[in-house]
């Protein structure tokens, strides 16, 4: 196994031969113009039996050596440049592989990287460690979405017994406080399904259990959802807009785009103004869904897509819904983007 210090001197010495074999000439007119002049001069004289020249040698000494440590210093500069700009650029082509596939790597996708074979030691040790972690990050990602879909899929049962218990104990008679404090449980119990639901939810996404896509018409599909919500939005007005010339149609799994759409709208009735209405845009391969600041204020772009982050509507829900969302989003390789602008929340998925 090669060092990456040893690996990049022997390129170097590599390069600099190289170099000084294509400068030869120049040494060789240097020697035959400065050094060797008057010799030759003086030579060519006697041979030819002229008189003796004037001899300089002195001068020509000093000017030949400033010529060669010109030269010395082109030929090692030259040779550091090759060696920076392209030699070294091979030798650390293993490095920027591995910075690439890091940038790129995604948990939820459960997709090792596979890095360049190297024999250069510091890189080989570097994607040695990398997969390490790596792998300690995906035991452990694994072991905690299990865990997240054994316990949901445990509490379904629990919490099923106890809402049928409150039932029973419902057509009992009551005092008007015991009837509002198991009415008050049946609420908790109620988002408490509602919550184990959605937990289940989001682990079967990572899980990567919904395989079965069709062809969906966008339009259409938000026209017909629409309809279930009329009892929810009240007097707000809900409004689709359609700028596409053509019906825009994508390949999804229906039941998660309706996961998807659903948890969007409902955030969008719940916790807007109820005076204003709510816009639904597509446009190209983009739907918008947009709604007032019953709040105000603009929300925390790194937290909003988090699970329990609380920004958005605290108390209202479950704080899953966006979590949602995001996870199916990531599920089909769509990005999904927010924006605040004229006091309106502005949540725009681009179907890719």
């Amino acid at each position: 196994m090669k060092s990456l210090l040893n690996t990049s001197l022997w390129r170097f010495i590599m390069c600099t031969v190289v170099v000084l074999l294509l400068t030869t000439p120049l040494f060789y007119i240097l020697t035959e113009h400065f050094y060797a002049e008057d010799i030759i001069n003086l030579m060519t004289s006697i041979r030819k039996g002229l008189p003796i020249p004037a001899l300089d040698i002195k001068k020509d000494i000093m000017v030949g050596i400033m010529i060669q440590f010109a030269l010395i210093f082109f030929v090692l500069s030259l040779s550091l440049i090759i060696t920076m700009r392209f030699v070294t650029k091979h030798i650390w082509s293993p490095f920027y592989d591995t910075l690439r596939k890091i940038k790129q790597f995604n948990l939820e996708q459960s997709q090792r990287p596979q890095f360049l074979t190297t024999d250069i030691g510091e890189f080989k040790e570097l994607n040695d460690a990398v997969n390490q972690l790596i792998n300690r990050n995906m035991e452990s990602y694994k072991i905690q979405r299990n865990f997240t879909e054994n316990a949901s899929h445990e509490l379904q049962a629990p919490i099923a017994v106890f809402q049928s218990k409150l039932d029973l104990l419902l057509q009992e008679e009551l005092t008007r406080k015991q009837a509002q404090l198991i009415s008050e449980l049946y609420a908790v119990s109620d988002r408490l399904s509602k919550l184990n639901r959605n937990l289940l939810l989001l682990a079967k996404i990572e899980n990567r259990q919904y395989n079965q896509m069709q062809q969906i018409n966008v339009h259409a599909f938000i026209e017909k959802n629409i309809s279930f919500y009329k009892d929810l939005y009240g007097d707000r007005s809900i409004n689709l807009t359609d700028d596409n010339d053509s019906p825009l149609i994508i390949e999804a799994n229906y039941s998660l785009l309706e996961s998807l759409f659903n948890n969007l709208l409902v955030n969008a009735i719940r916790y807007s103004p109820t005076t204003e209405s709510i816009e639904i845009h597509l446009k190209g391969t983009t739907l918008s869904v947009v709604n007032g600041s019953a709040e105000g204020g603009m929300l925390d772009e790194k937290k909003i897509f988090q699970r329990f982050n609380g920004s958005y509507g605290k108390n209202k829900g479950n704080g899953l819904g966006l979590a949602i969302v995001k996870a199916i989003c990531n599920y089909h390789d769509w990005s999904i983007q927010y924006s605040y602008d004229d006091h309106k929340h502005c949540f725009g998925i681009l179907f890719c």
